[in-house]
């Protein structure tokens, strides 16, 4: 298996439900002291959709996807559990959320973390037959409009008026098999030694049956 990690380039915020829009998104883009924001004021509001797109993966289209992690580093700004981290979705092509979403309830605390949503083997609910729409291929995932969209709402609330939250860095690893051997841009589908068909083989470390090697 092989993996594939990005930083997003692009980071939009989304309206949901008219929700608390997030401010300064593009900060979560750097890994620095740098941070996006979001406040919300009242028991169990939900915030606004941050969309991060654009992720700049040139996966072999021979590739199976076998999974999708997320890693973003996030703290609240005062208390523990004032900030829970909710949903998060595999945003598609021309920006329209796919509905299927990874549960979190996560709750972020004032000390920094790092905080993981998915796995290496996790396909975010598209390998359900009921899921509704994303095809999780290489096609999608190279796409500049294929992202991640996350929101979060109220925690536990302790009579303060706001609570705010700090999103500082985002970024996406995808998990892929490649399966076949391609020739320039044409894939190639039956391999001989002189007359024989090569059922078995290795060129190098490649095995030709389950790594794509490309030939000159």
């Amino acid at each position: 298996m092989a993996s594939s990690a990005k930083t997003a380039s692009t980071a939009t915020n989304v309206d949901r439900n008219s929700g608390p829009a997030w401010t300064n998104l593009s900060n979560a883009l750097t890994d620095d002291n740098n941070y996006a924001e979001i406040t919300v004021t009242t028991a169990d509001q939900e915030s606004d959709w941050a969309v991060f797109t654009n992720w700049g993966f040139n996966i072999s289209p021979l590739a199976t996807i076998d999974g999708v992690l997320f890693t973003y580093k996030a703290a609240a700004s005062i208390w523990d559990r004032e900030i829970l981290a909710d949903e998060f979705v595999l945003w598609d092509d021309g920006g329209t959320n796919t509905q299927y979403s990874t549960i979190s309830d996560t709750y972020w605390d004032p000390t920094l973390q790092t905080f993981t949503v998915g796995s290496p083997s996790d396909k975010w609910g598209t390998d359900i037959l009921q899921s509704p729409g994303i095809t999780l291929d290489a096609t999608t995932i190279n796409s500049s409009g294929f992202g991640i969209g996350m929101y979060v709402k109220t925690g536990d609330v302790y009579g303060a008026s706001s609570f705010s939250g700090a999103l500082y860095y985002v970024s996406l690893s995808v998990y892929h098999t490649i399966n076949g051997i391609r020739y320039n841009s044409t894939e190639v589908k039956d391999i001989r030694l002189g007359t024989t068909q090569v059922k078995n083989g290795f060129f190098g470390s490649n095995d030709l049956n389950t790594s794509e090697l490309t030939l000159p």
